[in-house]
């Protein structure tokens, strides 16, 4: 694990290489270097992808030791049927502007999306 963390404060998009990445971990690099790697790179790559596997790794703990079980997973407690429900659910209230696709119309009827043509009676083969 502290090998991906190095990795994530050494490599990312920007004018900041791997090496002077590390010579400004090593407080030999240039201020730019320092900056990218403290302020850009370390608190929202690392210490947020960090935080997350914990809570992911904790909220997987759990579950298997309250329930006794250790192939215990998400569904079992229909968290997955929740979340379903969740994003489902603006759909009954919603106004249509909200629900309506953000690519053009157009885009709907093209031959990408064969499923919806065949269903219509004017697909490939129909």
């Amino acid at each position: 694990m502290l090998l991906v963390v190095l990795a994530s404060l050494l490599y990312g998009a920007g004018p900041v290489s791997a090496s002077d990445a590390m010579a400004a971990l090593m407080a030999n690099g240039t201020e730019e270097a320092w900056f990218v790697v403290t302020e850009l790179r370390l608190p929202p790559r690392t210490i947020i992808a960090l935080a997350t596997g914990l809570a992911l790794g904790l909220a997987g703990a759990l579950l298997q030791s309250m329930t006794r079980n250790p192939l215990a997973e998400p569904g079992l407690l229909g968290v997955s049927a929740g979340s379903s429900f969740a994003v489902a659910w603006p759909s009954s209230w919603a106004p249509p502007q909200l629900l309506s696709p953000p690519w053009p119309p157009s885009l709907e009827r093209s031959p990408a999306v064969p499923g919806d043509c065949r269903y219509q009676g004017a697909g490939p083969g129909q």
